[in-house]
């Protein structure tokens, strides 16, 4: 591997940024390249963005939009100090007392990085080729500990150099670091985020990725590394939290993660992010218009999770999946005796459930007449009445509404009440189809690729014609369907690469987008039969593949063939 290690200074992109957070509420950047990144950007969006998050004792990742690029934020609980000498360096100062990692990491950078390292095997050389353009310090090693690339901001924010990797004779990674990465992230297949020591004498922070690539030879662990720059940690750029957070980070009590992790690198799903985190601190109904699949639940999570009331419960009830008899009794809870079959103790409702909270009401359209003016109620006077019950209950719930229907022409039809609806929609947000953000689809498709390779221990890359098609498919069932056939091109295809070939049999064939099926009526000529068949699979072809080469590959003919077939049957396709 030492033969074709090649170090290059010419440095582009920067994928992520560490920050720390002390006790005194104090937010500070670990290096250089954070404390400039905080200049550069609107400092406040960020600093309100994470005390809307809170801290808590278990790992919160969302997502902000910072200088026009959609950025993950993750904040990692420190469950027990850095050691001493972490932060020290030579001017022998205390270390602050961390108590957060802060982990902002840029989407469409990140997803890139996947999507080049995916090309490539894993001995071609070209690794080192995809990391030089990246300022940020790279590592990657195999999932025994064995150094395997690294660029040269490693090297600098490391102190090693080429011959400590590849002339010392040192085994694995346990020969470097201090603690060791690798084998719990190959173990857990999950990120994992830490302090770490150098035998070089240097103190960085550490996320190992896991990733699994090539021709699944390799399992490999990609680190990405900041330097603990204690002049950066005690400089003047210091930023000051809201005093009120020290509680929230002690007496935090969460104990499962929440993870939103939302793609946003297309203008309006931009301006729909910024539009929900600002909806989020304002204590009003929220109405989220969409179609299926679009996203309408991830963002709802998302504004609860940026709101005051994110300590609070966030409720879900899909109106549809419920028969009109029992909608009121979920929703509202019931008296003991109040209909045959009720429980002897009676029953709380969804109200009542996720007072302090959020109560999302997915499909509110297919809420009865009936219901929805028990619903009004609610809206304007915060109380209700379980079923069977004559006391009222007064709640303290924000409601988001969620539907994929046009809810005026449900009101013009006599089937939505007007008054709730306006009561409903005092804030609204409509998210784009997926194919009306053309820009997000192939972060989309590295994302969900990397993430069931690694839930699978997978290997799978999507080739360039595959990534193509599905720029030029119109996904009828959005996102929900992108990430299901990924994990079902994951799952069964047989080759590493995902090409054409492997969406033949799936449901892209029979989408409402697609050609109609083939109807032959009565007997016709045998010659009139071939020919309506084939000119409809010549159809579809060109549909699914956006050219004629990519058609030819997924009917298994030669191009000319496909373009004698276009003659024939005056059809029109890119070459």
């Amino acid at each position: 591997m030492k033969d074709h290690m090649h170090i290059s200074k010419q440095l582009k992109k920067r994928i992520h940024y560490y920050f720390l957070v002390d006790s005194d509420n104090h937010l500070l950047p670990c290096d250089e390249d954070a404390q400039l990144f905080l200049n550069h950007i609107d400092a406040n969006t960020l600093i309100n963005h994470i005390l809307n998050l809170q801290f808590h004792t278990a790992i919160i990742t969302s997502t902000v939009v910072l200088a026009d690029s959609s950025y993950s934020l993750k904040i990692i609980p420190v469950s027990t100090p850095p050691r001493q000498k972490i932060g020290i360096s030579s001017h022998g100062s205390t270390p602050p007392n961390i108590t957060h990692i802060i982990l902002l990491q840029n989407q469409f950078y990140f997803a890139d990085l996947l999507h080049q390292l995916g090309k490539y095997p894993v001995d071609s050389g070209e690794f080192e080729n995809v990391l030089k353009d990246y300022d940020d310090p790279l590592y990657i090693n195999k999932a025994n500990g064995d150094p395997l690339y690294f660029n040269y901001r490693y090297l600098e924010v490391s102190g090693f150099s080429p011959n400590d990797f590849f002339d010392a004779g040192l085994a694995s990674d346990m020969d470097y670091f201090e603690p060791v990465v690798t084998p719990t992230v190959m173990k857990n297949n999950m990120d994992l985020t830490t302090f770490q020591h150098l035998t070089s004498g240097r103190d960085i922070i550490t996320t190992g990725v896991p990733l699994y690539l090539s021709n699944g030879d390799y399992n490999l662990v990609l680190f990405l590394v900041s330097p603990l720059n204690h002049t950066s940690i005690q400089s003047s750029h210091i930023l000051t939290m809201k005093q009120d957070v020290s509680t929230k980070m002690k007496d935090g009590t969460w104990e499962s993660p929440t993870y939103l992790e939302i793609i946003a690198e297309s203008p309006m799903m931009k301006k729909c992010m910024q539009d929900a985190i600002k909806l989020s601190s304002y204590n009003v109904p929220c109405l989220l218009l969409g179609s299926s699949g679009c996203g309408k639940e991830v963002f709802a999570s998302l504004i609860h999770a940026t709101s005051r009331r994110n300590t609070g419960p966030f409720v879900k009830i899909n109106c549809s999946a419920l028969p009109p008899n029992l909608l009121e009794s979920e929703l509202f809870g019931y008296d003991a005796g109040s209909f045959t079959g009720a429980l002897n103790r009676g029953k709380k409702g969804f109200f009542e459930t996720s007072n302090g909270g959020t109560l999302l009401l997915d499909e509110i359209g297919d809420m009865p007449l009936e219901s929805q003016a028990k619903l009004l109620r609610v809206l304007e006077t915060g109380e209700f009445y379980k079923v069977g019950g004559n006391t009222p209950i007064r709640v303290d719930v924000r409601i988001i509404a969620a539907t994929n229907k046009n809810l005026r022409e449900m009101i013009q039809q006599g089937t939505f009440r007007s008054d709730l609806y306006y009561r409903l929609n005092v804030a609204s947000l409509h998210l784009p189809d997926l194919k009306d953000r053309q820009e997000d689809i192939p972060l989309l498709v590295s994302h969900f690729t990397h993430y069931f390779n690694t839930k699978y221990q997978n290997s799978k890359i999507v080739s360039e014609e595959l990534l193509e098609a599905f720029k030029s498919y119109a996904w009828p069932g959005n996102i929900r369907e992108l990430k299901n056939i990924i994990e079902r091109l994951v799952l069964l295809s047989t080759s590493t690469k995902l090409t054409m070939l492997d969406i033949a049999d799936t449901d892209m064939f029979s989408s409402e987008s697609a050609v109609s099926d083939i109807t032959i009526n009565g007997i016709p000529r045998l010659e009139d039969a071939v020919d309506t068949v084939e000119k409809t699979l010549v159809q579809r072809a060109l549909l699914l593949g956006g050219n004629t080469r990519v058609a030819a590959q997924l009917l298994d003919v030669s191009q000319s063939t496909i373009m004698r077939k276009i003659t024939k049957y005056h059809l029109t396709a890119k070459e």
